[in-house]
């Protein structure tokens, strides 16, 4: 191993750093590539091939590998404590190193913690990849930005060996495992969500075999094939809807429901997410259609209320001003504070607030005094997927439709913690053998409720009727596009 180390640091000391980077030619690929694989990017660059040489040769738990990441990270460690006493995260404010905005002035994001600053520099380095050469070197930030990958796979290699053989408090391995899921996104994530940048790299590692490691237990799979051994996978079951759900191959039930009349076909949608509620609107209003005597064209209009909603990316369109007008109930005003911190839940906001029976009887004495949702025919509820749970204990199936979208426990945590689990699958039970319209927007949610809880909701993919020629859906200023 020694030698192989020699004669990488032979191969990389005779090799000119930038060569790859001509600031006379225009952007190529290859530019790119020679970024991801670690290849000819400053000073740092030596460490990198002996990395990966001892990756390859050695394994994820290998001596060589070991020491090498070690190495590093106490170098990184050694430079956040240095930006802590320094003053450059006062505030918890960082200035991006690389990016400007369209004006030229340097761009400033406010960070939770030192775990966020691997995020926040792999950012910057992938904004350099069709780019002039980085204007950093290893003297920067520890030679971190020289190879966001390779410093991922660090610190992969750091968390696989406290994980496997350190006796680590659960809280503080809690903490690097939310560390490593931080990095490995950003693996293959940016800049698009079909590159697999370790495997493209030639490092030898699969994002399948970082995934299948990302856990607290004490278990490691060597690679994604042992995994498979030892925990065979189910082939997927590739059924058409209309075999789950026979009884929806007509438009006979819902006609049904929206039989025709002079009133309008009231439609209660009940979610979070005010672009997926959007597209059940619209898919509501393409079957109300069909169901117009005779196909005739017009007949008594639909009236939307909006209950939960937060506008999202439809902020400052027409459409989000409309949304917003229907809005019956903000998540604010019934359950007590925001659902994210990006809508400005507090960090302090860690302690639950309610029980699942608390809620109920809230959502029942609710439910009861809303005149929309008493004359809504049709309730469409989809996410967080708990509060449909929720809304069908206190309203009934008669008029409930689900629709799956978010995992079943998305932020059930922070509202009820996780001493309410037992009072909360018995309605889950309920709901799935009294609720006959459930249906699941990926074919990923319908499998994952089905392993949970028993359920398998037949797989409809999200129409995004909504979307028409005259909806722009862009950012409200150029700033916010980074």
């Amino acid at each position: 191993m020694k030698a192989v180390a020699l004669a990488v640091l032979r191969v990389a000391a005779d090799r000119d750093p930038l060569e790859s980077w001509d600031s006379e030619e225009a952007p190529a690929p290859s530019r790119a590539a020679a970024f991801l694989d670690c290849d000819g990017l400053g000073e740092d660059h030596v460490f990198w091939p002996i990395f990966r040489s001892a990756l390859n040769l050695e394994g994820v738990l290998g001596q060589t590998t070991l020491e090498l990441a070690v190495r590093k990270w106490s170098e990184w460690e050694s430079y956040q404590d240095y930006m802590v006493q320094s003053g450059q995260l006062a505030g918890d404010i960082l200035t991006v190193p690389g990016l400007t905005y369209a004006n030229g002035s340097e761009v400033e994001l406010r960070i939770n913690g030192l775990i966020d600053l691997p995020v926040i520099f792999q950012k910057a380095a992938y904004s350099q990849l069709f780019d002039q050469p980085p204007k950093w070197g290893a003297s920067e930030y520890v030679g971190f930005l020289s190879c966001p990958v390779g410093f991922v796979l660090v610190q992969y290699v750091i968390f696989i060996a406290n994980k496997v053989r350190g006796n680590l408090d659960p809280s503080l391995l809690k903490d690097y495992w939310e560390g490593m899921v931080n990095a490995f996104g950003l693996i293959y994530a940016v800049p698009s969500y079909v590159l697999d940048h370790s495997e493209s790299a030639n490092w030898g590692l699969t994002s399948f075999d970082i995934a299948v490691n990302l856990n607290v237990e004490r278990s490691y799979y060597r690679n994604y094939e042992a995994y498979c051994q030892e925990t065979p996978i189910p082939p997927p079951l590739l059924t058409h809807w209309s075999h789950d759900l026979p009884s929806f191959q007509s438009s006979d039930w819902w006609c049904a429901k929206s039989t025709t009349t002079s009133e309008p076909l009231r439609v209660a949608l009940i979610g979070e997410h005010g672009p997926v509620n959007l597209d059940h609107l619209s898919t509501t209003e393409a079957v109300w259609r069909n169901c117009a005597t005779d196909g005739a064209e017009g007949g008594p209009e639909i009236e939307a209320g909006h209950f939960f909603t937060y506008l999202w990316a439809l902020e400052g369109t027409a459409q989000g001003e409309e949304l917003r007008r229907s809005l019956r109930m903000s998540w604010e005003a019934f359950w007590g504070e925001p659902l994210t911190k990006s809508q400005g839940r507090s960090e302090s906001s860690s302690a639950p607030r309610w029980t699942v029976a608390g809620a109920v009887a809230a959502l029942k004495g609710w439910a009861w005094r809303e005149p929309f949702l008493r004359a809504a025919r049709i309730q469409i509820c989809c996410e967080p997927l708990w509060l449909c749970v929720l809304m069908h204990a206190a309203v009934g199936s008669s008029r409930l439709l689900v629709r799956v979208s978010m995992c079943l426990l998305h932020s059930f945590s922070q509202i009820f913690g996780e001493q309410e689990l037992p009072h909360f699958w018995p309605l889950v039970r309920a709901m799935g053998s009294e609720v006959k319209a459930i249906s699941a927007a990926a074919r990923i949610s319908a499998e994952m409720l089905n392993f949970q809880a028993g359920i398998r909701p037949p797989y409809v993919p999200a129409l995004s009727l909504h979307v028409e020629a005259a909806a722009q859906y862009r950012p409200n200023s150029p700033e916010t596009w980074l």
